[in-house]
């Protein structure tokens, strides 16, 4: 029975993602796990228990990565898996605790802490089906990630799971007086979590957000087929396509038009179809960001953003900082060197990472940093770019390799809670979509839909409002250091355990 809950909160996890809508569910999608981990016979038992959470939750939650290549899609699932494993072992091994405060915050920080691994590890970190992810269109709970940021509120949803278990594992002493008391102690965190991070988003939220400067976003959706992106014969379709839709939006005199990423079909500063798009900056009186491959020499590449500005205006550029390991490159090439033929065979490219974030001035008080593809899932990227100044964000992407799948909705999610998070806006361009404007209180003001209202393989264009904010938020002065804090407290924790059942007797157990 024990795997079948395990499976049960595999399940919940991956329904309450964005794509779904039930954000409600991960208030208690880690009841089962939590429970059969603390149940479990043996440390091994514990770990298998973990994995089969994981495979349950990340086999249809990352089955959209078979599009871009079904090996990836499978070591993907198989080694995010690991770490549902690795939380379900840290849930046994603190399983002396008895339910109260410490239980609480052991079982809620084994979470924050697997998180903030699988996401920041060099490499092969990725964080996309992040707990608190589940929240990005609750605008309320929302709003305590500009305090805590996404691993502080997924803090909080295992909190109240945790409790949870605590009270049910209580149940059997409440008809103790004692009993009654600690139960009553236990259940009230759940009311009193919630409660507190409702009351911070009402006050968020009933506070003016109007009166900064406003800057008005041209989006550009080009919906340009991966069949056909990168081949000769369709360069000038593919331009001709953006710059019509470049042209459209220039009737609404925005401050900048964005280009989704790789929108430029070759190297901007080598092809000669480059001129035309430095004509029409000029012509509609807007700089223009692309997003295009950079030629430095042979044998090194970079997946680029541009600002065009006119045929005589200095172009600044920044180069992607985090490459997707093996779809930009192969990683370890002094053990995996013997991969590149194919991986050249199955289409890896070969770019260089950037090593500065580079920030862009739309105007001289403007500065402004841009993120490409994924790397707006990782939180301390768009910090960096933010504390170097930036007053918004922007993100360019090609999701197109996704098809019709919850994927874009999923990386919509990261978008938002980085927007939050630093309390800037973020500017957002997909080639296939989701193309929107998200505000500094994670609010999507602006997106790209059709007629009948998909935002998805739409070609189209869209402009709108962003309004700059000065001044950090809590997680921008210190809150970015709450998973530190967490592995501190654990790392405490851990050693109460240590000390309190020898270290002997521990290692048995």
């Amino acid at each position: 029975m024990t795997f079948a809950w395990a499976a049960a909160s595999g399940l919940l996890l991956y329904f309450c993602q964005p794509n779904f809508r039930f954000g409600f569910l991960a208030w208690g999608a880690l009841f089962f796990i939590l429970q059969a981990a603390r149940q479990a016979p043996h440390a091994a038992k514990a770990f298998r228990l973990g994995y089969v959470c994981g495979l349950v939750f990340f086999l249809p939650g990352l089955y959209w990565l078979r599009h871009v290549a079904f090996p990836a899609c499978v070591f993907a699932v198989l080694f995010e898996a690991l770490f549902i494993g690795f939380f379900a072992l840290l849930i046994y091994w603190g399983r002396r605790f008895t339910p109260g405060l410490y239980s609480i915050i052991w079982m809620a920080g084994s979470w924050t802490l697997v998180e903030w691994l699988r996401t920041e590890i060099p490499v092969l970190g990725f964080g996309w089906h992040l707990l608190a992810y589940s929240q990005s269109f609750y605008p309320v709970i929302l709003q305590s990630a500009n305090t805590v940021g996404v691993y502080g509120l997924g803090f909080a949803i295992a909190a109240v799971n945790a409790c949870g278990v605590n009270a049910w594992e209580m149940r059997v002493r409440a008809a103790e007086p004692q009993g009654k008391i600690r139960l009553f102690f236990i259940a009230g965190g759940v009311p009193l979590i919630v409660g507190l991070i409702a009351a911070h988003g009402f006050y968020q939220l009933s506070r003016p957000e109007n009166g900064g400067e406003q800057l008005r976003m041209a989006l550009v959706q080009s919906n340009i087929p991966e069949a056909i992106k990168w081949r000769p014969e369709a360069k000038d379709r593919i331009l001709e396509v953006q710059m019509k839709l470049t042209q459209l939006a220039s009737f609404d005199s925005p401050d900048l038009v964005v280009w989704p990423e790789a929108s430029f079909p070759g190297y901007f500063n080598r092809d000669a179809e480059a001129a035309q798009v430095r004509e029409l900056a000029q012509k509609i009186h807007a700089p223009i960001l692309i997003g295009s491959p950079h030629y430095e020499k042979d044998g090194v590449y970079y997946n680029s953003a541009y600002l065009v500005r006119g045929p005589e205006a200095a172009e600044e550029r920044y180069d992607k900082m985090r490459l997707v390991p093996f779809g930009e490159y192969v990683p370890f090439k002094f053990a995996l060197g013997w991969l590149m033929p194919l991986a050249d065979a199955f289409g890896v490219g070969d770019f260089s990472a950037g090593q500065t974030f580079k920030l862009f001035r739309l105007y001289d008080d403007v500065p402004f940093g841009v993120m490409i593809c994924f790397e707006d899932i990782f939180p301390h990227i768009a910090r960096r770019f933010v504390e170097s100044g930036a007053r918004f964000l922007v993100v360019i992407t090609n999701d197109s390799w996704f098809g019709r799948t919850a994927a874009p909705y999923q990386h919509l999610a990261a978008s938002i809670f980085r927007a939050v998070e630093t309390g800037v806006p973020v500017v957002r361009t997909a080639n296939t979509g989701v193309s929107a404007l998200i505000s500094a209180r994670g609010r999507v003001t602006q997106r790209i839909r059709s007629q009948k209202s998909e935002d998805l393989f739409v070609t189209g264009q869209g402009t709108g409002f962003i309004t700059l904010k000065r001044g950090p938020t809590h997680y921008m002065r210190s809150g970015y250091m709450f998973p530190v804090v967490v592995l501190l407290v654990m790392a405490n924790l851990g050693l109460m355990l240590w000390l309190k059942y020898g270290r002997e007797k521990y290692g048995k157990i």
